[in-house]
């Protein structure tokens, strides 16, 4: 219950992923500076599909009921 109320009271913490992991990637890259050139540029040289899975290991993502969360400030634990 107590996990609960902290996660409530820190809503702004958790962004949720409404996108598949082709699209994540790009949001992440834009998130360390790249813009819409670059991405377009490297699109077709890159596998989107595969960073998009590996970023969101590094970046904690996980799957609930309610579809993909991450937490903005620190990653989620190992814990299940």
């Amino acid at each position: 219950m107590q996990d609960s109320l902290r996660c409530a009271m820190n809503l702004d913490d958790y962004e949720r992923i409404t996108e598949g992991t082709y699209e994540y990637v790009q949001i992440v890259l834009r998130r360390i500076g790249a813009d819409d050139e670059l991405i377009n540029t490297i699109d077709g040289y890159m596998d989107f599909e595969k960073l998009g899975e590996d970023a969101m290991v590094e970046g904690s993502v996980r799957q609930t009921e309610l579809g993909l969360i991450r937490r903005c400030s620190n990653p989620f634990s190992e814990e299940t």
